[in-house]
């Protein structure tokens, strides 16, 4: 491989491997061969949740503006991929075996083969860029070597930490507050345990403006409905002032400045950046550290093109559901007034005949607007909600959203018939010329509607 795609898939696929070779199910596993020898005699995987667990279990909350509410326990057929219960009391033991190449206690209770696989860099996308080993990712702070993995469900965030070179491993669980907490307090305990061994501060070497463009996280889904979330989930702007690159992170702005061809260093903590050409010379690739509540994982972004950029696409779907809406009112409106002016000079003006296949047309039109609204504040909106949250649709599709999906179809083939009837309006002068260009507008619409749910694999509707 060329790019790292972390996600859940590659670890439940490990496990399902493991529950067929060892004939059990991850959960007995897991506690037969770790959880056992390392001694951690609280922890366990679940399936599925039981209501006996409950009783064992700081309750997680999620917090908002107007207070906290109790968060259910999650769940998952994919349960090996991050849904264990522990204590800091036994995480501590599993830290203390693998900073010692799986000793503890005195007893070899891991191979020390395994342990030192796990914590190695494993792949980089640049040898200038921390790296990815099995199940644990690689970035520097205060000027060390950190592995580490963070996660969370809605109501608990967790990150572990592992410092080889100083002998330190370090679990933060929280069950309420702001999702950079355990980031937080990560490195408030790292700052009190690690002396400070940074990298002077850069010193720019050269232009940065080519940078400056829309990158997308290669982790985004490429075949199914996920993708046009997507969008707005995972792309990325970065922008130039002088000689510094600019690049959002939450609330704040990370600063990176040229330090050698197509390497950067971050002003503020001395995290590297790397940028990749193709044979022909264009940008292609971004590399660099991406923040996750304490770790970092290896981030790899695609350069898009400005049409493929989240500002784009949010302007081009908010046109895709607001100009049919006003064209057909406006068209109503006008239509009203004609109507009215034409009664009232009956004696001049001779009534104007309905054509039925034009009152289909626009009867059609009308219905495929509203299934599109309906379709993208309901899924379309929804979906990149709860992407960006972790909650909702991101666990799984609920017969509504099913429902929802299943409107993708007749929208996309009204746009056969909505484009038929468009033209013949022009060929058969029907209503007046404004009223045909409105229609040509709807078709138009109904088209680029239709291209939209193609592209974007609601249809045929993969999840």
């Amino acid at each position: 491989g060329s790019l790292v795609s972390y996600s859940n898939h590659g670890m439940a696929l490990a496990a399902y491997i493991a529950e067929q070779e060892m004939k059990a199910p991850f959960s007995k596993v897991a506690a037969d061969v770790m959880f056992a020898p390392l001694g951690m005699r609280r922890t366990y995987y679940i399936e599925p949740a039981d209501s006996a667990l409950a009783a064992d279990l700081a309750p997680g909350y999620r917090c908002g503006p107007s207070g906290c509410e109790r968060a259910p326990i999650t769940w998952s057929h994919a349960y090996p991929v991050g849904l264990a219960f522990s204590t800091a009391s036994d995480m501590s033991r599993a830290m203390r075996a693998w900073l010692a190449q799986g000793v503890l206690d005195g007893e070899q209770v891991l191979d020390a083969t395994a342990v030192e696989a796990m914590i190695h860099q494993q792949f980089t996308h640049d040898p200038r860029l921390p790296g990815i080993g099995f199940g644990f990712f690689e970035h520097r702070y205060r000027g060390h070597r950190i592995v580490s993995h963070a996660g969370g469900v809605p109501g608990t965030a967790t990150v572990l930490a592992l410092v080889p070179s100083q002998g330190i491993g370090v679990f933060i669980a929280t069950n309420a507050g702001e999702p950079t907490v355990t980031r937080t307090l990560m490195e408030g305990v790292l700052d009190a345990l690690l002396p400070d061994e940074s990298p002077p501060a850069p010193v720019a070497q050269g232009p940065v403006a080519e940078y400056a463009g829309s990158w997308k996280l290669a982790r985004y889904s490429h075949h199914t409905i996920e993708a046009l979330p997507g969008v707005f989930a995972f792309t990325m702007p970065t922008w130039a002032r002088g000689d510094t690159l600019f690049m959002p992170a939450g609330s704040r702005e990370r600063r990176f400045v040229r330090v050698d061809s197509l390497l950067l260093q971050e002003v503020d903590d001395g995290t590297r950046l790397v940028l990749k050409r193709d044979a022909s010379g264009k940008l292609t690739h971004l590399y660099t550290g991406m923040p996750v509540g304490g770790a970092e994982l290896p981030g790899a972004w695609e350069r898009v093109p400005w049409y493929q950029g989240a500002y784009f696409m949010n302007e081009y779907l908010s046109a895709l559901l607001g100009v049919p809406i006003i064209i057909l009112v406006l068209w109503g409106v006008v239509a009203l007034g004609a109507w009215l002016w034409r009664r009232r000079r009956a004696d001049r003006y001779a009534p104007v005949p309905m054509n039925r296949l034009a009152v289909a047309g626009i009867v059609m039109s009308a219905l495929t607007v509203a299934g599109f609204t309906v379709f993208g504040f309901g899924l379309i909106a929804a979906g990149t909600r709860d992407l960006a949250r972790s909650q909702g649709m991101a666990y799984g599709m609920t017969t509504m959203h099913i429902a929802l999906l299943r409107l993708a179809w007749p929208i996309a083939l009204a746009a056969v018939p909505i484009t038929f009837l468009a033209i013949r309006a022009w060929r058969q002068r029907w209503w007046n010329a404004f009223g045909r260009i409105c229609y040509s507008g709807l078709a138009l619409s109904a088209i680029l509607t239709a291209h939209l749910l193609y592209a974007y694999h609601y249809i045929p509707g993969r999840w």
